[in-house]
């Protein structure tokens, strides 16, 4: 009599465990590595889509942005002033050979709008040349060429500008190697504390 009810038993404890494994590989699909699949989906897109992605957040907020780029800002102490509040992100992919090395978000103290937002784009996957983005951008217009030093190195940068309803899209290109795209700046024109076009994306 003993020997049905443990068969009966190792028999619903096999299905209890069973299906505790089944709801673990669900839970595992839904979530690759601690990241939505949402978030893995959206974090594939071309750069004029990301771009338009950012354009369409307006009014922009930290909580915005970062649900556009798809990783939380986090604030940057090292660039915090009595007008302005930075946040930050750091190595952002989003395939298409797209690469954010750094996303910085410039808010104002006193009112919370955005000063500015900063995407430097690396090199070291796919070149972004300014024929291609003029081809997107048609009513790109050149700004100015500055040089950057580094040690006694001289480097020439070339800025372009288009002007957006909201402001201005700045394009900002690396003129002696292979005038490859280096910085997207978004400056919203109703900001008092923006400078006509940022001179230097560090």
């Amino acid at each position: 009599m003993k020997k049905p009810t443990s068969i009966i038993g190792w028999v619903c404890a096999a299905c209890f465990l069973s299906c505790f494994v089944t709801d673990q590989a669900i839970a595992s699909d839904a979530v690759p590595n601690g990241e939505s699949a949402q978030s893995k989906k959206s974090k594939k897109m071309k750069l004029e889509e990301l771009v338009q992605k950012l354009e369409d957040a307006n009014p922009w907020s930290v909580e915005k942005v970062s649900e556009v780029l798809g990783v939380k800002l986090t604030p940057d102490y090292s660039n915090q002033s009595q007008s302005i509040t930075s946040y930050v992100a750091n190595r952002l992919e989003y395939g298409e050979g797209l690469i954010v090395d750094e996303a910085k978000l410039r808010l104002s103290v006193t009112n919370n709008e955005m000063i500015r937002l900063i995407l430097d784009i690396a090199k070291d996957v796919r070149c972004f040349k300014h024929e291609h983005l003029k081809k997107i951008y048609p009513a790109m217009d050149y700004v100015d060429s500055v040089p950057r030093y580094i040690g006694s190195a001289s480097y020439l940068y070339s800025t372009y500008r288009v002007k957006r309803p909201w402001g201005d899209l700045f394009f900002k290109f690396d003129y002696e190697q292979q005038n490859c795209l280096i910085g997207v700046t978004l400056t919203p024109r109703n900001s008092s504390t923006s400078p006509s076009f940022p001179m230097t994306i560090k």
